[in-house]
């Protein structure tokens, strides 16, 4: 489940939309080096998915029935899913990587100091 809020950077003091997590269908990454954010479908790493869904004995059924326990490959670690996904995602333009944990940063001055503001938030799958 992910989140979207305002943020606020304790740095220089700008106050911009954040989000968090991913959703039912997708994964979301920021870079380690830039904290720009990119999302990976989870029909680009579709095999990986459902290989880690049958790794976690996860059953979530899939729009078109398919789920970990119908799955016939090997099944993976979440870990491994991860290592994936981030491979799909490739390389930022600044050059740094799209990473499950990179930590969020302000759009303005770049660094990682930032908190919700408390104002607002949404949740979302």
């Amino acid at each position: 489940m992910g989140r979207a809020y305002q943020a606020v950077c304790k740095s220089c003091g700008h106050t911009f939309p954040a989000s968090e997590g991913g959703g039912f269908s997708f994964e979301s990454l920021r870079c380690d080096q830039c904290g720009e954010d990119t999302a990976v479908s989870h029909n680009d790493v579709w095999e990986s998915y459902l290989a880690m869904l049958k790794g976690g004995n996860f059953a979530f059924p899939e729009p078109d029935g398919a789920d970990g326990r119908t799955y016939q490959g090997e099944p993976i670690t979440e870990g491994e899913f991860r290592r994936r996904v981030e491979a799909k995602a490739g390389i930022c333009s600044c050059g740094g990587q799209f990473k499950f944990d990179a930590p969020l940063r302000c759009p303005a001055c770049r660094s990682a100091s930032v908190a919700d503001d408390g104002t607002r938030e949404i949740m979302f799958d």
